[in-house]
């Protein structure tokens, strides 16, 4: 496992460099037996000093927590802590679904996004996008996975990377569950 310990605004000590690497794999053995990568950031603030800490569990999952202290032991100590508390409780949700990992049929798609109307649409047609508000071609293109989820394995997934959507595959069909400006979770289910 490739662990990379950067900093920012200050220098590192070899002390604190091996000693979050140590940490870092610890953790990770401990929890999952291996993880593919992991990065720790330390900063200098007005506060004293801040840790980030990002650990790239496996192909679909990353975590991250950090920590801000008088010094950078125990801004690393805090959070390790808060890392390995969310390790921990990924790895019983995984558990508690009858193992996630190992039955999460993935499979490969393609998302194409296209908003506004083709060249050769004769002029009315463009005339009309141009007062709907469409002025631009705007064509997004991205290979993703859609793993096969239940709607809670779904929102366990998106509480625990932190990310604002997620794609998944449900009864045959694809669904998205999202992060709302409220901060509650939102579900978009396609339908029959």
């Amino acid at each position: 496992m490739k662990i990379i310990v950067t900093s920012r605004h200050m220098d590192v000590s070899t002390a604190l460099d091996e000693r979050a690497q140590d940490i870092v794999t610890d953790m990770l053995e401990k929890y999952f037996g291996h993880g593919l990568s992991a990065d720790v950031v330390f900063s200098k603030g007005a506060g004293g000093f801040h840790c980030m800490v990002t650990v790239h569990v496996h192909r679909n999952l990353e975590l991250q927590a950090s920590a801000e202290q008088g010094d950078a032991h125990t801004a690393l100590d805090h959070a390790a802590e808060k890392l390995a508390k969310r390790l921990r409780r990924y790895k019983r949700k995984l558990n508690d679904h009858r193992g996630l990992a190992e039955q999460a049929d993935v499979r490969a798609a393609r998302a194409m996004i296209v908003e506004a109307p083709a060249e050769d649409a004769d002029e009315d047609a463009a005339s009309d996008a141009e007062d709907a508000g469409q002025f631009a071609t705007i064509v997004a293109e991205k290979q993703t996975d859609i793993q096969k989820l239940t709607i809670s394995q779904a929102v366990a997934r998106l509480d625990l990377s932190g990310l604002n959507a997620l794609l998944f595959e449900s009864d045959g069909r694809v669904n998205l569950v999202y992060r709302r400006n409220d901060g509650n979770i939102g579900w978009i289910d396609p339908g029959q």
